[in-house]
C-alpha cells in the first residue's frame, strides 16, 4: 500500500511536533496515523523496564477499537493487544497487564480503559511514544479523551512526554457550530497541538479525489392528514393503563434520586414499562399501523422475558398486565387491518404490498417507494445500502417490516436482503449481552461480506466503522447534527454514491436552513485553518488556564492517580463488590443538603453514606460547589480518599479484592508455608494444571545415564538420517534439497543403543521420516582437549542456535541424565567432523554495522552467502533466521523490483522503510540473496501445514541486500537438519522406554529366546494413530480423562480446530462465549415474529445461566433433550387454530 503525497507530509508534521490530524472521510487518516506508528517504533521492541515504549491508539468505540487493531495488524509487523471492557480487563491482575504490556507493542483500546491503564501506573506516561486518538472530536468536557490529556499536567517533569496525534473527520462535536473558531482553538489546547490538512488547492484535488462525494437528495413527503380512530383507541388504553401502574404495589423498590437530586425518582420496574409503551407509541405515530404491529411484537417478546425473569408475584402479574395490554393492542391493530380485506380473500397480512403501503404513513410509504424504485431490476451485489434511524427499537421494526416488504414485492425478492444493527445500551457481561453482542457482530459480518445489502442501523455506524463501499446511504429520520451529517455522509464511499435525507414538506425549510448552516461551519473552519500560523503551538499558559481543576487529581504514593472525573464510577465500583442478600442493595446514597444548611453561601453540598456492608460508616460531605453535579463529584472523590486510607482501595486505586485480602492475612500469618511453595490464594485452575504437567514420572533410559563419553575409551556414534517425503516444487526445494545432501549429526555415547523404529516429523513442508542407525561408528576422543571441544560444539546447538538453553545455563559434566553429546560426521572417510567442532566453538552474536563500518568493507562475496544462514540486523530481526537459497549476481540493489512494487528498486524500497536504521547502502552495485524465513518451530509431531497452496508460498520470495545482513557462516543444510532435533531427542527418550518395556514384557512370559524377538527383531516404522489424537494436546502430552471433553455432536458437529494463518484473517476477538453453538438460542429480536413461547422460556433460562449445565450430560441425553426442545409446528404471527388471520 503506497502513501500518497499529502499523506507524508501529513506524517513528516507529526513526527516533530503533536497535531490533529483533520481530512474527510474515505482519505486515509488511520493509514498516516499508521505511519507515524512506524516512525515511533524504534524502541518498541525493547520491554518497558529496559527503556522500551509502547504506542497507545484510542477509540471511542468497542467497534471502533476492533477495526483499527485489525488495521493495524494488516499492514504492520508491529504486535498488537485489544483491550475493552467486554474483555473484563478491569479486573485483570497486575501479572496479567504485565504480561500484555510487555507482549504486546501497540496498545489498541477504548477510551476509558486507556485512561485507566495509565491512572492505575500500569503503564506511565514516559514509556508511551506516540499515543492516537480517534475521532478526536469527543475530546471535551470529561469525556475520557480530555482527561487522558489532562494527565500531562500531572506528569513528572523529568519523563519525555509521548507525541499527540488527533484524528478526526469533523473537529466540531455534535451541533457546536456557533463560535467555530473557539471550539477549534479549544480542540488546539486540548491536544497541545495544531490542527493540519493540506495547505494548497493541487493537494484539496487529491484529497478530494479520494474522499467521498456523494450526490446529496432530500426526498420529500406530504404531512399526514389523515388518521385511524384505532389510534386514538391505543392512546386511550394506554394512559388508563398508565394511571392504574402509578397506584400498583409492586412491593419496596430501591430509592432513587433524579440527577439533581431534587426529587424522588419513579421505581425502575414501572419507568420501564412505560418507557417500553411510549417507544411503541412513536413507532405507531411516526411508522403507522402495519409497523406498530410487528413493534408491539417486540414489546411483547420484551414483557415475556421480564415476567419470566421477575423476583415476586408483584412483579410478574405487573407484567402479566401489561402483555394482556399488549396482546389487546395488537387484536386491535391487525382487526383493523383484516377489516380492509375482501370476505373472500385467504392471503396473510404479512407479506402483501397493498396492506403495507395501506397501513404506514407518508413518510414509510415515500421511503419504500424509493427503494422499489431505485433497486428494481438491479444486481444484489451492485447494492450495498445503508439505512440510518434515530432510536434503537425503530431499527429492529423497520427491519422486520422491510423483510415482509420485500417478500411481497418480486421486483425485489431477489434484490434487497436487509438486515439490522444498534448500539448497545451498557457494557454488563450476562450471557444475554453477551449473546446479544455475538449476535450484532454476526450482522455487521454479513453486511461486511455481502450476505446482506441493506443494513438498518442506529447512530452505532454512523462514526468511523468502515463498512464496504457504500453506495446509497439513506437518512431516514432528520438529521439533527453537524456531526451526524458528516459521519452519515461519510458512509457514502463509492463512485456514484447517494445520500439521500427524508424529511415532510413542512421541515423541507428547516432541512434547506439547517444544511446551509452545515456548509457555512465548514467555510468557517477552512477560513480558520487558512489563517493560523502552524509553527505556533499552544502555549503553556494556554494549557494551563484550559486544564485548570475545579478538584486537584489525588496522587497516591505508588503513583497512581484519582481524577475527579473518576470518582463516581469507581466508588459504584466498590460498593458492587460489598457483599449483598436479597434483600439489601449495594449503592452508594448521595443527599443534597437543604440551603439553610450552606450558611447563607450561595452553594451547593452533597453528602454520601455507604451500605452497611462497608468498612467506611460515617457519611461524606462535599465541599462546598456552584453546582449539585460538582458536589456529587466531590463527595464521590474524598470517598474514594478515605477509602485508599482505610485500606479498602490498593495501590492502584482499585477496590481492593477478596485474594488481595486473603493474601494480605496469609504473608502475616502463614508466612512460612511460602518456604514450601505453597500460597493459600493460588487459583485452582492454574494449581491443577501444574499438578497435570507432573502427572507422570519423566526417567532417563539406561541407555543414556552414565552415557558421556570419556577420553581413551571407545565410544558409539549413531548416525541421525532425515529424509523427505514431500514433493518438490518450488516452495519446498530448500528444505527438500538440504536434508538430502550429505553430512549429517551423531549421538555420541559410551553405551549401545537397540535398535530405534523409523519416525515420521511433519515440517510445513510436509512429511519427513528419521532412522536412527542400527550399528554404529566405534570412535575414540584421544585428548582432554578434543572432548571439550566436542561439548562446546554440543553447548552451542543448544543455547545459540536452537536457543533452548538460556545464556547462563552450564553443560552436566556428571555424566548423570541424558549425558549424550550431538557431534557432526565427516562426508568422507567417517568420524566426527573435528574441522566443523573447531570452527564452531560458539554461534557469532548478530550486530549492527554503521554505514562507515560498512563503507570500509570490501565488497560481499557471493561464495560466502551460498547455502548460508543470515538475519536482518537493521530491521528488529535479530532472532529471525534466513536461509540463502540462490544468489541473484544478475541483479543489484538498483534493479526493479517485481509484482506490487514494481516502480520501485530494492534500494528504493529499503530506504523508504528502514532509512532511520541502516542511513544508506554502501555498495549499490553487489548481487542479492534469496533468502527463506526458517521456522522457530520445535514440535514437528503433528501436521501443521496452513491452507494456502504451495505456488501462493512460493511467490513470496524475499530478495535482501547482502551488506545489511548479518552471516553467520554456518552451513545451511547442517542448520536446517538441527531444527528437528528436539523433536527427534524426545522421541527417542520415549522409544528407549518403550523398548525396555517390550523386552521386559517378553522376558517376563519366557519370549526372548525367539530368534524373532532377539537378534532378528526389526521394529516397524512408527505410525500416527489419528483416533487418539484427541487424546493429546498441540505439544504431544497425553490429557487426562476428567479434562478432556467428547466433541459435540448435537444438532449441528462442531467446527474442527485447525491451525490458521493469523496474519490472513486477522481476527480480534473480544468475547469470550462460554457456551456451545447448539446450546444458543434463536435470536429473539430478529426472529421475533416466528418465536414460541417455549423459545421464550429457552431463552430466558439460558440468559440465566442455568442451561450451561447442560453440558455436562451425556451426549445421548442432549440428543434427546433437544428432540423435546425443538419439535414444533410451523406456523406466524398472523395465524391461530381458530382463524388463519388473527390471533
Amino acid at each position: 500500500m503506497e502513501a500518497r503525497n499529502y499523506q507524508l507530509r501529513l506524517v513528516d508534521y507529526v513526527t516533530k511536533r503533536n497535531g490533529i490530524i483533520y481530512l474527510p472521510t474515505g482519505t486515509g487518516k488511520t493509514y498516516v496515523a499508521i505511519l507515524a506508528l512506524k516512525r515511533f517504533s524504534k524502541d518498541m521492541d525493547k520491554p518497558v523496564d529496559g527503556g522500551g515504549k509502547r504506542a497507545v491508539f484510542m477509540c471511542n468505540t468497542v467497534e471502533l477499537a476492533r477495526q483499527q487493531a485489525i488495521c493495524i495488524k494488516k499492514l504492520t509487523s508491529l504486535k498488537v493487544g485489544f483491550y475493552v471492557g467486554e474483555r473484563d480487563v478491569d479486573y485483570w491482575e497486575p501479572k496479567k497487564w504485565d504480561e500484555e504490556i510487555k507482549e504486546n507493542q501497540v496498545l489498541v483500546g477504548t477510551a476509558q480503559v486507556m485512561l485507566d491503564l495509565v491512572l492505575q501506573k500500569r503503564l506511565g506516561l514516559g514509556s508511551i511514544s506516540i499515543v492516537i486518538f480517534d475521532e478526536c472530536h469527543h475530546g471535551t468536557g470529561q469525556h475520557p479523551y480530555h482527561e487522558f490529556m489532562r494527565l500531562f499536567q500531572c506528569a513528572n517533569p523529568n519523563d519525555e512526554l509521548p507525541r499527540v496525534v488527533g484524528l478526526t473527520g469533523v473537529l466540531i462535536k455534535g451541533n457546536e457550530i456557533k463560535n467555530v473558531a473557539k471550539k477549534l482553538k479549544e480542540l488546539e489546547t486540548t491536544y497541545r497541538g495544531n490542527i493540519i490538512t493540506v495547505s494548497d488547492m493541487h493537494e484539496i484535488e487529491n484529497v478530494m479525489l479520494h474522499s467521498t462525494k456523494p450526490v446529496e437528495l432530500v426526498a420529500s413527503y406530504p404531512l399526514d392528514t389523515y388518521s385511524f380512530d384505532v389510534i386514538n383507541k391505543i392512546k386511550a388504553r394506554i394512559d388508563q393503563f398508565y394511571k392504574t401502574l402509578e397506584v400498583l404495589d409492586i412491593g419496596t423498590q430501591p430509592v432513587r434520586m433524579s440527577k439533581g437530586l431534587q426529587k424522588v425518582r419513579e421505581p425502575n420496574k414501572k419507568t420501564y414499562v412505560k418507557t417500553i409503551l411510549n417507544d411503541f407509541l412513536y413507532q405507531l405515530n411516526d411508522f403507522g399501523i402495519y409497523t406498530a404491529s410487528i413493534a408491539i411484537m417486540a414489546v411483547i417478546v420484551e414483557f415475556e422475558i421480564k415476567r419470566r425473569q421477575a423476583e415476586t408475584l408483584t412483579l410478574r402479574n405487573m407484567y402479566r398486565a401489561a402483555i394482556t395490554l399488549c396482546d389487546h393492542i395488537r387484536h386491535l391493530l391487525v382487526s383493523k387491518m383484516l377489516d380492509w380485506l375482501d370476505e373472500n380473500e385467504s392471503d396473510g397480512l404479512e407479506n402483501r404490498e397493498d396492506i403495507i403501503l395501506n397501513f404506514s404513513t407518508r413518510k414509510v410509504q415515500t421511503f419504500l417507494n424509493y427503494l422499489k424504485q431505485t433497486f428494481a431490476g438491479k444486481q444484489a451485489k451492485d447494492i450495498c445500502c445503508l439505512v440510518f434511524v434515530e432510536r434503537r427499537y425503530s431499527a429492529k421494526c423497520i427491519y422486520g417490516m422491510l423483510l415482509n416488504y420485500i417478500a411481497g414485492t418480486p421486483e425485489l425478492k431477489n434484490v434487497l436482503v436487509p438486515q439490522f444493527m444498534v448500539g448497545r445500551n451498557g457494557l454488563s457481561h450476562d450471557f444475554g449481552s453477551v449473546l446479544q453482542r455475538k449476535c450484532q457482530k454476526t450482522a455487521i459480518k454479513e453486511f461486511r461480506d455481502g450476505e446482506c445489502n441493506l443494513m438498518v442501523c442506529s447512530s452505532v455506524l454512523e462514526e468511523g466503522i468502515d463498512v464496504q463501499a457504500c453506495n446509497y446511504v439513506l437518512i431516514l429520520d432528520q438529521l439533527k447534527t453537524f456531526n451526524m451529517y458528516v459521519q452519515t455522509k461519510g458512509r457514502a464511499r463509492s463512485k456514484d454514491a447517494v445520500f439521500v435525507m427524508f424529511c415532510s414538506q413542512g421541515d423541507r425549510d428547516k432541512m434547506s436552513q439547517r444544511l446551509q448552516q452545515y456548509r457555512e461551519a465548514h467555510i468557517e473552519i477552512a477560513a480558520y485553518l487558512k489563517q493560523r500560523v502552524l509553527e505556533r503551538e499552544p502555549q503553556d499558559y494556554e494549557i494551563e488556564e484550559h486544564f485548570q481543576d475545579v478538584i486537584k487529581p489525588y496522587i497516591n504514593s505508588n503513583g497512581a492517580l484519582l481524577l475527579p472525573s473518576s470518582a463516581l464510577s469507581l466508588l459504584y465500583r466498590y460498593c458492587q463488590q460489598l457483599p449483598v442478600d436479597a434483600f439489601g442493595i449495594v449503592l452508594p446514597w448521595f443527599e443534597r443538603l437543604p440551603p439553610d444548611a450552606n450558611q447563607g453561601r450561595n452553594k451547593e453540598i452533597v453528602s454520601v453514606t455507604l451500605p452497611l456492608t462497608s468498612l467506611l460508616r460515617e457519611t461524606i460531605y462535599s465541599d462546598p460547589m456552584n453546582c449539585t453535579k460538582w458536589a456529587k463529584i466531590s463527595a464521590a472523590f474524598k470517598t474514594c480518599i478515605k477509602l485508599h486510607e482505610l485500606g479498602e482501595f490498593n495501590e492502584h486505586l482499585l477496590p481492593t479484592t477478596v485474594q488481595e485480602r486473603v493474601e494480605a492475612i496469609a504473608d502475616v500469618h502463614f508466612e512460612h508455608w511460602k518456604k514450601y511453595g505453597d500460597s493459600v490464594t493460588i487459583k485452582r485452575k492454574e494449581k491443577a494444571q501444574k499438578e497435570q504437567e507432573l502427572s507422570y514420572p519423566s526417567s532417563c533410559p539406561s541407555e543414556m545415564y552414565d552415557a558421556q563419553p570419556r577420553v581413551a575409551e571407545p565410544c558409539y556414534a549413531y548416525e541421525i538420517s532425515l529424509c523427505p517425503q514431500f514433493e518438490r516444487n518450488d516452495y519446498t526445494a530448500h528444505m527438500h534439497d538440504h536434508l538430502q545432501k550429505g553430512g549429517n549429526y551423531a549421538l555420541l555415547l559410551r553405551k549401545r543403543l537397540p535398535r530405534l523404529a523409523e519416525m515420521p516429523l511433519f515440517s510445513n513442508q510436509g512429511k519427513l521420516t528419521v532412522k536412527v542407525a542400527e550399528e554404529p561408528q566405534v570412535l575414540c576422543i584421544n585428548s582432554a582437549d578434543e572432548l571439550e571441544q566436542v561439548q562446546r560444539f554440543h553447548m552451542m546447538i543448544f543455547r545459540d542456535l536452537l536457543r533452548i538453553w538460556q545464556p547462563f545455563f552450564v553443560l552436566d559434566r556428571s555424566s548423570k541424565e541424558h549425558s549424550y553429546l550431538v557431534v557432526p560426521l565427516a562426508t568422507q572417510g567417517g568420524g566426527i567432523d573435528m574441522e566443523m567442532v573447531a570452527r564452531f566453538q560458539s554461534l557469532p552474536a548478530p550486530r549492527k554495522y554503521g554505514l562507515a563500518e560498512r563503507r570500509k568493507q570490501a565488497l560481499p562475496k557471493a561464495e560466502d552467502f551460498e547455502g548460508k544462514v543470515v538475519t536482518q540486523w537493521y530491521a528488529n530481526y535479530e532472532h529471525k533466521r534466513m536461509l540463502v537459497t540462490k544468489v541473484h549476481t544478475e541483479l543489484t540493489p538498483m534493479s526493479m523490483m517485481e509484482d506490487k512494487q514494481k516502480d520501485k528498486s530494492y534500494y528504493d524500497f529499503t530506504m523508504s522503510k528502514y532509512k532511520e536504521n541502516i542511513e544508506d547502502v554502501a555498495h549499490k552495485t553487489q548481487f542479492l540473496l534469496e533468502v527463506r524465513e526458517l521456522t522457530d518451530r520445535l514440535n514437528f509431531y503433528v501436521n501443521q501445514r496452513g491452507k494456502s497452496s504451495a505456488l501462493a508460498k512460493a511467490r513470496a520470495k524475499v530478495l535482501l541486500i547482502p551488506e545489511l545482513c548479518f552471516n553467520f557462516h554456518f552451513p545451511g543444510t547442517m542448520w536446517v537438519k538441527l531444527l528437528f532435533l528436539p523433536s527427534i531427542l524426545r522421541r527417542l527418550t520415549f522409544m528407549l522406554h518403550g523398548e525396555a518395556l517390550r523386552v521386559r514384557f517378553n522376558k517376563y512370559l519366557g519370549l526372548d529366546s525367539i530368534p524373532v524377538n532377539g537378534e532378528l527383531y526389526r521394529p516397524q516404522p512408527l505410525a500416527i494413530d489419528l483416533s487418539l489424537r484427541r487424546n493429546v494436546d498441540e505439544v504431544g502430552n497425553a490429557i487426562a480423562g476428567e479434562v478432556f471433553e467428547e466433541p459435540k455432536s448435537l444438532l449441528e458437529p462442531l467446527p474442527t480446530k485447525v491451525i490458521e494463518d493469523s496474519t490472513e484473517k486477522m481476527e480480534i476477538e473480544d468475547l469470550n462465549i462460554p457456551w456451545q453453538n447448539y446450546m444458543q438460542p434463536i435470536d429473539l429480536e430478529r426472529k421475533m415474529m416466528i418465536s414460541y413461547p417455549v423459545e421464550l422460556s429457552y431463552y430466558c433460562r439460558f440468559t440465566s445461566g442455568d442451561l450451561i449445565k447442560l453440558d455436562k450430560l451425556e451426549t445421548a441425553d442432549k440428543q434427546l433433550w433437544a428432540e423435546t426442545q425443538f419439535k414444533m409446528p410451523k406456523s406466524n404471527v398472523y395465524t391461530t387454530q381458530s382463524s388463519p388471520y388473527v390471533q
